[in-house]
């Protein structure tokens, strides 16, 4: 059991871990943060792992910024001041956490969620490489692109990005987009709008 957060409702709840699993050697980045107590920690983590920035939402590693800022699980903040590439690989080991799909990681407590797994691995493991496809065009910056440049060592992912650039990521197993407001996930009843999420799935990620 893992302490987890429902971030759309703000609820806290013990869930139960549902699947375990061990991925061949990814590249490992270092975090850092400074803590309330103006204390320096570290967390180690692969490129793709989301955690959860204030304001923000669901970030990947790659993706943080210096100023980004983490939350734990009393509500404090802690701002990223860096983030630095090990320039080694290691053995990646993950969990899926029921429902929330959220868990806290070291001393700090702070969110990140589990990554995204479908027919028991890793989400596009056997799909088709692609660095960035765009599947979905709208009205000006509006799009569906598909990624999955490095299948079965970094999860793939489908995302839609809006004409102010948000970017929301696409959630296979609740069939909708993670943190986006109801206007978004109702063009999930467009017939093409979803034609495209499907295509994504089954051509590039081969789910």
């Amino acid at each position: 059991m893992v302490w987890a957060k429902n971030v759309d409702t703000g609820d806290y709840s013990w869930k139960p871990v549902t699947k375990t699993w061990v991925v061949d050697k990814k590249p490992i980045y270092r975090v850092s943060v400074k803590t309330k107590q103006d204390l320096i920690q570290t967390i180690d983590a692969t490129s793709s792992h989301p955690f959860f920035v204030k304001d923000k939402g669901w970030v990947d590693t790659l993706d943080l910024i210096p100023g980004d800022n983490f939350e734990n699980k009393e509500g404090n903040s802690f701002e990223v001041l860096s983030i630095e590439d090990l320039k080694k690989q290691q053995v990646a080991y993950n969990f899926t956490v029921a429902d929330f799909h959220t868990y806290y990681v070291t001393k700090q407590n702070v969110l990140v969620h589990n990554c995204n797994v479908t027919k028991g691995g890793m989400l596009g493991a056997n799909g088709t490489k692609t660095a960035n496809t765009t599947l979905w065009k709208g009205k000006g910056k509006e799009r569906i692109d598909v990624e999955n440049p490095n299948p079965g060592q970094r999860p793939g992912q489908v995302h839609y990005q809006d004409n102010k650039n948000n970017k929301y990521l696409y959630e296979p197993k609740t069939n909708s987009f993670r943190d986006a407001p109801k206007s978004v996930n109702k063009m999930l009843n467009d017939k093409k709008f979803k034609g495209a999420i499907d295509k994504a799935m089954t051509k590039y990620l081969g789910e």
